[in-house]
């Protein structure tokens, strides 16, 4: 299922809202049809001569509805259930469809039955969508296993560990120790990432034309902005949770952060001897002020922290809301060895040196290691 913020924060049919693993297939969204129809599609020409004809299956509630719907007219647009997309086009329906490269490929629809000899897919990508596995968010346990999982068959991609040579791969008992093989197993069963692309996906969609979908060599991008989803109305934060304490009791969001130059500098007024903070991880804590409080970008009590350690034990402890610069790692987003639980991560905001997530903490270097994110209480 696509990552987007509405699913992940609430989205309104199921209540809730919902976790994602880490993403594990970038793909846009392309039309697929009748040729002639494409060509206007791609223009998002539905108007003039033989282009207001054009007639767009989408399956409906999907991402793809939602961005269809700002760029064509209601008109023009066939919403159907969700499973019959191909069945609404081979009916005639419509004469374009949009989704993903693998759904709309010329090879995906003649295994769906369509014999025609017109058929073509568009040149423009309407929007990359991040496809990740999805479970109920009021499991973390079961909810990291998952996520955790997905990223150990991009690490063996990365490692040149196969199905073969999977014993090679880092053991954990993070889950006890009955699941110590959890990752050599996964990859046993099913190979690396690069294994499961080539098996199912490279023939659709070739991963030389999508960057995204390769391991990062230094040269990928790996900052991907997530669809937002459609706006929905959600519930206000409930009394007692972290928002309301933020917001309504205290005033003040508390942020914990590392010394790290351009990252988190301590500056020092030397009239008021009163400590600011400045670099890309106190901008962070900013910018969740602002978010909190209506703009105010000054609502922050910044703790200065000395080690990962400590940084663990301070969110547990409710001495801080959340962390700005903690390194992505099994242990530390399962079970932190200082105090037994498991943390949140945002997404990465930095890539430093040593990108394993499967290593150890260490942020005791003159820049930050690994992948940087902002880091919360589970519960």
């Amino acid at each position: 299922s696509t990552h987007t913020m509405h699913r992940d924060v609430y989205q309104k049919d199921a209540k809730s809202g919902f976790t994602f693993s880490a993403p594990y297939l970038y793909d846009g969204l392309v039309f697929g049809g009748i040729t002639e129809y494409v060509k206007c599609a791609d223009k998002l020409d539905t108007y003039f001569g033989k282009c207001a004809g054009v007639r767009i299956c989408v399956s409906e509630g999907s991402t793809a509805h939602d961005l269809l719907i700002d760029y064509v007219a209601d008109i023009n647009i066939r919403a159907v259930a969700y499973g019959d997309l191909y069945k609404a086009f081979l009916e005639n329906v419509c004469n374009v469809l949009i989704e993903t490269m693998p759904f709309v490929s010329e090879s995906r629809l003649r295994k769906e039955g369509y014999n025609g000899t017109n058929y073509s897919t568009g040149k423009t990508v309407l929007k990359n969508e991040p496809l990740c596995m999805v479970t109920r968010e009021d499991d973390p346990e079961w909810s990291n296993f998952v996520t955790w999982v997905v990223r150990a068959l991009f690490a063996a991609e990365e490692q040149n560990i196969t199905s073969t040579t999977a014993s090679t791969f880092t053991t954990t008992t993070v889950f006890g120790d009955q699941y110590k093989n959890m990752f050599v197993n996964a990859i046993k069963a099913v190979g690396n990432y690069g294994d499961l692309y080539q098996r199912h996906v490279e023939s659709l969609v070739p991963r030389k034309n999508m960057n995204l979908n390769l391991p990062n060599n230094g040269s990928t991008g790996l900052h991907y902005a997530f669809l937002i989803g459609k706006p929905s109305e959600g519930p206000d934060p409930v009394e007692d949770s972290t928002i309301h304490s933020i917001t309504k009791k205290r005033g003040e969001l508390r942020c914990g952060i590392f010394e790290h130059a351009g990252f988190g500098v301590g500056v020092v007024d030397n009239s008021t001897k009163v400590k600011s903070w400045q670099g890309m991880d106190a901008d962070y804590c900013y910018a969740l002020s602002a978010s909190l409080f209506q703009g105010n970008a000054s609502k922050v009590s910044f703790v200065h922290l000395q080690s990962t350690e400590e940084s663990f034990q301070a969110l547990n402890s409710g001495k801080v809301d959340v962390v700005a610069g903690g390194k992505i790692t099994l242990a530390s987003n399962v079970k932190e060895a200082s105090t037994g639980k498991g943390y949140t991560f945002s997404i990465p905001y930095y890539f430093g040196v040593d990108n394993n997530m499967m290593s150890q903490d260490n942020l005791h270097s003159t820049t930050p290691e690994g992948a940087i994110a902002l880091v919360t209480r589970e519960d």
